[in-house]
């Protein structure tokens, strides 16, 4: 029997740390009590934007992701995925002793984020009126599953549970399928987003009026949230919306169509578009067919149009089509595997990944914040933590 070599992990170019550039939160002082993704993304990102974060982590085995597979250096992926631009501390809440080190870090924070099941925080001694008394102008955020008070409170939940209650597996997935989730887990990211954006929004309010505040962010309310124009179509129509696999129930000709050496998603969302594409395809004829002479009707008719479009397109390769369909203002992009998301031209030229290297010299990957700032850009200043790392630091943090 042969043999397979283990899959080749791709390297990137080395980073170097940007100890020295201004950022736009500089100075802002956030404790990190959460872990796994949602609340780790969002206190990630504001370390991203200049803040320093420290991550309080239980002595005994610290975020649950921290052995997660795959690993690469010791560290786990999805704990990379997170937690860059973190220093990590070890605190027993639990411990009089720790629990007075945990309140001395209160009084010097700017931002608390926890992420534990409702309750747990106030049974610390940690509750939002305790820290307010100990920093009357501290933004303390709650991050849960269904929010701190109400008949779900205390109830625990993963993000494939959120896309279920939130609508989202219902439509996702084929129409001749059953319910599906997206892979990735985007109610984690997205609430994380969330997270971070409404402590911007509270620390610009602190700035005006010199206010500390309490903010929840619930992440079944954030996965309602992100249903946008589906949700609302429902609202204003009555019609519960099922699953269209990669065809939009809005526009056709939009989804995935098959090329000789992959597969390319088209998407033309109006009657200019559709017409640019039967004209650059040679086939005029599709447009003067009754079947397809408006949106409406080509979604009516959608397999009959996707069967037309079928025996065209796989005539050439993905690329062929590519440089055809770009240039002609066609959305349109190759399917990719991970193997070439990071690695293809556009993630290259925008530096989408690179490498930086943890206190140790260990290299490890990190994929870029996607945001721009023109004068005060987003900073990498360290790779994330090892458990406890700067324990030895404690007493010298936030000064």
């Amino acid at each position: 029997m042969t043999m397979q070599s283990p899959p080749q992990r791709p390297e990137f170019p080395l980073r170097e740390l940007d100890r020295e550039r201004p950022a736009i939160l500089d100075g802002i002082k956030v404790l990190d009590l959460t872990r796994l993704l949602a609340g780790p993304v969002a206190t990630q990102m504001l370390g991203d934007f200049g803040a320093e974060v420290v991550k309080v982590e239980h002595p005994k085995d610290g975020d649950d992701t921290r052995v997660w597979s795959p690993q690469l250096e010791g560290y786990s992926g999805t704990f990379l995925a997170a937690n860059r631009n973190k220093a990590s501390i070890t605190l027993d809440l639990k411990s009089a002793v720790d629990l007075e080190r945990m309140k001395a870090l209160i009084r010097r924070a700017d931002v608390l984020v926890e992420n534990f099941s409702a309750g747990v925080m106030a049974r610390l001694g940690l509750s939002y009126e305790v820290c307010a008394e100990l920093n009357p102008s501290i933004i303390y955020c709650s991050v849960s599953g269904y929010g701190q008070e109400g008949m779900f409170r205390g109830r625990g939940g993963y993000d494939a549970v959120f896309q279920a209650e939130g609508g989202h597996m219902s439509v996702t997935g084929s129409p001749d399928g059953g319910p599906m989730r997206m892979g990735a887990p985007v109610t984690d990211f997205t609430a994380g987003v969330v997270v971070s954006n409404a402590i911007l929004a509270a620390l610009f309010h602190r700035q005006r009026t010199g206010e500390g505040q309490f903010v929840e962010v619930a992440m079944q309310d954030v996965a309602i949230n992100m249903l946008i124009n589906f949700g609302m179509n429902y609202l204003v129509s009555g019609v519960v919306p099922g699953r269209e696999g990669n065809n939009s129930p809005l526009a056709s000709p939009t989804g995935v169509f098959p090329a000789s050496d992959g597969d390319i998603l088209l998407s033309c969302a109006n009657d200019r578009l559709w017409r640019n594409l039967a004209a650059l395809i040679e086939r005029e004829d599709l447009i003067a067919d009754e079947r397809f002479k408006d949106n409406a009707a080509r979604i009516r008719h959608r397999a009959a149009l996707t069967q037309e479009l079928n025996a065209v397109m796989s005539q050439k390769t993905v690329d062929e089509w590519l440089d055809l369909l770009i240039p002609a203002g066609i959305p349109a992009g190759a399917v990719r595997q991970f193997d070439t998301v990071y690695t293809q031209p556009y993630a290259l030229e925008r530096q989408l990944v690179t490498e930086i290297a943890d206190t140790k010299g260990r290299r490890v990957p990190t994929v870029a914040n996607p945001v721009r700032f023109a004068k005060t850009p987003v900073v990498i200043r360290r790779a994330p933590p090892e458990l406890g790392e700067d324990n030895a630091e404690i007493s010298r943090l936030f000064i």
